[in-house]
């Protein structure tokens, strides 16, 4: 998942670029068309004028054919002027042809790089499914006479689940459910589906907030909590996205220590934002101002960014087309928000993102490995990994995932518990408790070889490992 991440901001990274080159390019040839046409007037101008002169002359003179063939090497010469004006805008015109062309090169190639990790991480159909889940897919197309889809691949024998899981868990559900929606600031569908969940509960004879251990009173408090809590982030970000930091800047002020105490510079960006809002509106005086006020609590740690910021002052008005257009670029902006977010949730106590969807990106990401790995068991063992109760190979899931440490055991490859908690021998090497029971047959005394280097040690030797 990390990988296909990475190629789509690379993707989104390599279409700016080439939108501002595309721009340059444009804004160059457009200047060369404008120098050939000035060139080409100021000729047929100055031609004119010779025309006229020479015709006037030629009344007077008595060898008129001088007068005559001085005005045609005239027009000869701004004839010349204006084919040479227009060679260079064409030459112009073909260079902005090719540099946007290769630009665009780049982008279908970093597009195709991310469509290829995106196949190799989701897969394409029946080849997602793993080896059985390709035979099924391939042989139900071919016995339904080309009726069979790519989608016939992810049937629910093609991959492993427990109906279960969430058996008794109704509660916490809907409690997640109702979350999500509050927290995507859907506001009337959360009620709707709390309004709704609660009468379906009743409707079956079971009262919903004793399996929350939450009394009805609580539930609402809570529940009005939440409302405001996300009610107020909304609005915020949706004056971000306005181009309107006010209010965020005004939260994150008030709450500078606690921000600042956990290393947080978000103040600092809210801040730089207001600044570049008013430099690219052209308010350099109010901009000014405002960093005299505002940037000086900053300059022990910023001062580099701070130096930058007011490098952009020269470029008021023309921020978009200056070196410091990456300033109010909308990826930076775009991460500013979800920064907000992410300390906002953290300062009221939550999670910055929604358990739901939580739960829906581990398994985007583990559900292809998942099933590869049901599918290869099921084809050589015939047996489903669930009835295991563990699972059957290492599921890497990016960082943001992870919130506690899980140790497996080397040799066993067990889980490390309370029950089976992991031990340090003197090696450094670190296995479970029963593996290294087993390695000293049930003798604490007993020396034995580390199953992965030269040294012998006994079970007293091994001290346990806390993550």
């Amino acid at each position: 998942m990390d990988a296909a991440i990475k190629e789509h901001d690379k993707l989104v990274a390599r279409q700016d670029a080439c939108t501002r080159r595309s721009q340059d390019y444009l804004d160059a040839l457009l200047g060369e068309l404008a120098a050939a046409r000035a060139t080409i007037a100021e000729r047929i101008s100055g031609g004119v004028m010779a025309t006229e002169a020479a015709a006037g002359d030629s009344a007077m003179e008595v060898d008129g054919g001088a007068a005559i063939g001085g005005g045609g090497e005239g027009d000869a010469a701004a004839a010349a002027a204006c084919a040479a004006g227009l060679g260079r805008a064409l030459s112009a015109a073909r260079r902005a042809h090719e540099r946007i062309n290769e630009a665009h090169g780049e982008v279908h190639a970093a597009t195709s790089r991310f469509g290829k990790a995106v196949e190799k991480r989701f897969g394409r159909g029946e080849g997602s499914g793993g080896a059985a889940g390709a035979a099924s897919g391939s042989t139900t197309a071919a016995a339904g006479g080309g009726g069979g889809t790519a989608g016939d691949a992810w049937t629910a024998a093609t991959y492993a689940w427990d109906a279960d899981a969430f058996d008794g868990k109704d509660a916490l559900v809907r409690r997640a459910v109702w979350e999500h929606l509050v927290r995507q600031g859907r506001f009337a569908a959360a009620e709707a589906f709390r309004r709704e969940a609660a009468a379906a509960v009743v409707a079956a004879g079971s009262v919903p907030v004793a399996e929350a251990g939450l009394t009805a009173e609580e539930e609402e408090a809570e529940a009005a909590a939440a409302r405001s809590q996300f009610g107020q982030l909304h609005t915020v970000l949706e004056e971000l996205r306005a181009g309107r930091a006010e209010a965020a800047a005004v939260w994150a002020r008030e709450r500078r220590a606690e921000l600042e105490a956990r290393g947080s510079d978000l103040e600092f960006r809210l801040v730089s934002l207001r600044f570049v809002g008013m430099v690219a509106d052209g308010r350099s005086d109010e901009a000014l101002a405002y960093a005299r006020a505002e940037f000086g609590h900053f300059r022990a740690l910023h001062m580099k960014e701070i130096q930058r910021l007011m490098g952009s002052l020269v470029y008021a008005r023309r921020l978009p087309r200056s070196p410091y257009r990456d300033l109010a670029a909308a990826p930076r902006q775009q991460a500013l928000e979800r920064q907000f977010a992410r300390e906002f949730c953290r300062t009221q106590g939550r999670s910055s993102e929604s358990g739901v969807a939580q739960a829906t990106a581990a398994g985007v990401s583990a559900l292809p490995t998942l099933a590869k790995m049901a599918g290869i068991l099921r084809a050589r063992a015939g047996v489903e990994w669930t009835a295991e109760g563990e699972l059957p190979v290492e599921v890497g899931l990016p960082d943001r995932l992870r919130f506690h440490s899980v140790f497996a055991c080397p040799v066993s490859k067990d889980l490390g518990t309370d029950a089976n908690p992991p031990y340090m021998m003197a090696c450094g090497h670190v296995v479970c408790k029963e593996s290294l029971l087993r390695l000293g047959k049930g003798s604490n005394t007993t020396r034995f070889k580390c199953p992965y280097c030269p040294t012998e040690s006994t079970g007293q030797q091994a001290v346990r490992v806390y993550f």
